[in-house]
């Protein structure tokens, strides 16, 4: 595993900033939908959408698919081969909410920003639980 610095500065204060949404991407981040109470027919619909999604990315930007290991084998003949699937485990597939923001500076230096995630709420009118897999999700990516 790689070693994650955590810093005590903010990325601002450091001169990095989040990229335009229009910046080139090195490579984009999703997370395999499995949870059958989130989504329909245990997740297959989310899957054969999220496929054909991750396939249209990777024409033109490499995408790395996260999957928890017992849904490895289904994401394997799911998935186009050039998708790169890597194993963690998760709650749910929001990978923009729960993965790292990386952030650059005019050196184009990267770090992450490791988000406190608490499925929208929390105890307190949270969406689901639990979410303490989704919470690991950023420093896994990271790594």
């Amino acid at each position: 595993m790689k070693h994650v610095e955590l810093l005590s500065s903010t990325p601002r204060k450091d001169g990095f900033a989040m990229p335009a949404e229009w910046s080139k991407q090195e490579a984009v981040w999703m997370i395999w939908p499995h949870r059958p109470d989130n989504w329909r027919r245990h997740g297959k619909v989310g899957q054969i959408a999220y496929s054909r999604v991750a396939e249209a990315i990777a024409a033109v930007t490499p995408v790395f698919m996260a999957v928890p290991a017992d849904q490895m084998d289904l994401a394997r003949e799911m998935m186009p081969e050039y998708v790169t699937l890597v194993d963690i485990n998760s709650d749910d597939a929001w990978c923009r909410d729960t993965g790292p923001t990386v952030v650059c500076n005019a050196a184009g230096e990267r770090r992450v920003i490791d988000w406190d995630f608490n499925a929208y709420g929390g105890d307190n009118g949270g969406l689901y639980k639990p979410w303490d897999k989704d919470q690991k999700i950023a420093k896994q990516i990271a790594e």
